[in-house]
């Protein structure tokens, strides 16, 4: 079953066997967020912002 919808001024007939839409699989990602109050320590946030373009 496919819900349709005619978006235009236009009367648009449909016979029976018209092929008239598509589909498409896709996997399903599930994501957990959790929110925190400080991000860890690492190599990249010791300079800070715009730190890479220091000579």
């Amino acid at each position: 079953m496919a819900i349709v919808v005619n978006l235009s001024n236009s009367d648009v007939v449909l016979h029976k066997g018209d092929r008239i839409c598509q589909i498409i699989l896709a996997k399903k990602y599930d994501y957990e967020f959790v929110e925190i109050d400080k991000l860890p320590e690492s190599e990249r946030n010791f300079g800070g912002f715009g730190s890479t373009g220091k000579k």
